[in-house]
């Protein structure tokens, strides 16, 4: 037969047999497939192969040689390869593949394992050696990824820390030295919104005893980048920090001068570091009240301790 293009190639070969790609299967049966009579007496034998197993070896044991060799060759199946055994260490990190190897390379030499078993454990070694390198570059990756969100989380604490320091020193002298109370508004700004931020986490005590442990096991980077909060907080309070430094006797005086007046405000904000921060000793009690100093000078202590172990 011909159409408008040409005639129709042939679908059959020479004994009738569609070709392949012919036919209306165009890929052919599947490999693998089982025709359906083959998966009748599948399903029939299934369940009684182990019946007819044991049939066939005890007539093999009687002294039938075909059904002997259809035992060890058809129900065992020949073995391609034999276990070996042999003193190899063990390999928890990359850097155990060459002492793998050698033990590989000792037995192959002394006849425990043939050449083609010392390459197919030397390609399973250096297998395990790569998934174990690639496990420690998951772990290094991981470690850096929580090192960074633990530090920038301490940054962050360490700014709400002195925004509580510079809100108490306003709060004692602010009033009386204009310098004072300017270079504490940037401060109070800055902490302002690293308690903003910590809230939004939220940074909860569990978290903070985590965090220490974490800096405990994994000190901090001495060359790590200041986030731009993080470093704009450190230019101020060191200003802050040098004003106070230079003008430390002033201040005492004019605080004491005040007090003498009987013009000492009520303080609000009280944890005894701007007391520390000039020399003097936190007093027992609030001048003019009467009444203890809220937090006390434990919890001041362990304020300046925390403060110190995110800054060294």
């Amino acid at each position: 037969m011909t159409d408008g293009q040409g005639e129709t190639p042939a679908r059959r070969d020479g004994r009738g047999r569609y070709l392949k790609g012919a036919s209306g299967n165009s890929a052919g049966k599947p490999r693998g497939c089982l025709n359906h009579a083959t998966r009748i007496a599948a399903e029939m034998l299934g369940g009684e192969a182990e019946t007819l197993w044991r049939v066939d070896i005890n007539r093999a044991l009687a002294g039938n040689n075909v059904l002997l060799m259809h035992c060890t060759d058809r129900i065992i199946g020949p073995r391609r390869g034999q276990p070996v055994a042999f003193a190899m260490p063990p390999i928890e990190n990359a850097g155990d593949l060459a002492a793998a190897m050698g033990a590989v390379l000792r037995a192959a030499a002394r006849g425990l394992i043939t050449p083609a078993e010392a390459e197919s454990l030397a390609r399973t070694a250096e297998a395990g050696a790569h998934a174990i390198e690639v496990g420690e570059r998951i772990g290094r990756e991981r470690l850096a990824e929580e090192r960074d969100a633990v530090e920038r989380r301490c940054e962050l604490a360490v700014c709400a820390l002195l925004f509580y320091m510079a809100r108490e020193i306003d709060e004692e002298a602010g009033d009386l030295d204009y310098r004072l109370r300017a270079l504490c508004k940037p401060v109070l700004r800055l902490g302002r919104a690293a308690l903003d931020t910590l809230a939004a986490i939220p940074y909860t005590l569990e978290m903070i005893e985590a965090d220490r442990a974490f800096i405990a096991a994994h000190p901090r980077r001495l060359d790590r980048e200041p986030s731009p909060l993080g470093a704009e907080m450190g230019s101020c309070a060191e200003k802050l920090s040098d004003y106070i430094d230079d003008n430390a006797h002033r201040l005492e005086q004019l605080i004491e001068e005040r007090e003498a007046a009987g013009k000492a405000p009520v303080l609000r904000y009280r944890t005894g570091l701007f007391e520390r921060l000039l020399g003097l000793s936190w007093p027992s009690q609030i001048p003019g009240t009467g009444e203890r100093p809220s937090p006390n000078a434990e919890e001041a202590q362990a304020c300046d301790d925390q403060v110190a172990g995110y800054t060294t």
